[in-house]
């Protein structure tokens, strides 16, 4: 399935109450065992299970998955490897990881995978099957609430302040992270499954900028950061944060701070960020 189908069917999934799951578990019998779990009692589509992350990252890559279950230590790739790509590639992804007694370092790092949970093996199948169902309610609550922000006709003050801090500010922390990235509007319609005309929308009506005026706004922090603390170049800092060339990155440079880099790495090497900058810092929680 293309990138552009998922969008389609997030924006028409509002009446459906089932979500996707991935099983992905090297052991065949375990592997199988969840599998014949009674999943659409729970209104949970499963999809053909995979035996280990590589057969999983190529099934990420044609299909649209809500849920992973996941096996963390796997021959060839591990469940937390996986994890990291499948976030890279469908970023609403819940994460559910299963663990043995022994495996149970692998927690720490799953959870700053920002994993929803994980499950020490063996495990109750009504537990497992708790869990899933658990992650399935968040998915359908996210995804109505989706839905009815894009419906102008119905949206609402008190449903515009909740998307605003789980969708603006997830916006805005991706672009941090992507910003050294090829980024356009349609990198964030494949991400976050809306029109890229209302997503245009939603961007200029919550931080009051466009996406390319936000997107300019961190690379230029970024590269007034590496003026200040490293000896790179201009083109050293062009690679760093995205920018094709270092005349364009002059352009603007200047025309964000007012000065050369040259110019400002022989001032004090501070200066007051404007206000958009300041949204993209509060919005992502670093300090102003």
């Amino acid at each position: 399935m293309k990138k552009d189908s998922w969008i389609e069917e997030w924006l028409s999934d509002d009446g459906n109450d089932t979500a996707t799951l991935l099983i992905v578990e090297d052991e065949a019998i375990i592997r199988n065992g969840l599998a014949s779990l009674h999943w659409k009692e729970h209104k949970i589509q499963l999809l053909q299970p995979c035996c280990n992350g590589i057969e999983a990252e190529k099934m990420l890559l044609s299909q649209r998955v809500d849920i992973i279950l996941s096996d963390i230590c796997m021959p060839g790739k591990s469940g937390l490897e996986l994890g990291q790509f499948a976030r890279s590639k469908q970023p609403w992804i819940r994460l559910l990881f299963l663990t043995g007694y022994r495996e149970f370092d692998y927690v720490k790092e799953a959870l700053q995978l920002k994993a929803s949970d994980y499950i020490l093996k063996p495990a109750d199948p009504k537990a497992i099957m708790d869990k899933v169902a658990r992650e399935r309610d968040a998915i359908l609550s996210e995804r109505k609430q989706s839905h009815n922000l894009s419906d102008t006709d119905r949206q609402n003050m008190s449903l515009q302040e909740k998307a605003k801090p789980s969708l603006i500010c997830r916006i805005l922390q991706y672009l941090e992270l992507h910003y050294a990235e090829p980024i356009s509007m349609n990198t964030l319609v494949d991400c976050f499954h809306f029109s890229s005309v209302h997503l245009s929308r939603y961007i200029k009506k919550e931080t009051g900028y466009t996406f390319v005026e936000l997107l300019t706004a961190i690379r230029m922090h970024y590269a007034k950061e590496y003026a200040r603390t490293t000896e790179l170049k201009s083109n050293q800092i062009c690679e760093k944060i995205g920018i094709c060339n270092e005349k364009y990155l002059a352009q603007l440079f200047r025309k964000q701070y007012g000065q050369t880099i040259s110019q400002y790495r022989r001032g004090a090497g501070e200066y007051e960020e404007d206000q958009i900058t300041r949204v993209f810092l509060r919005c992502t929680g670093r300090k102003i």
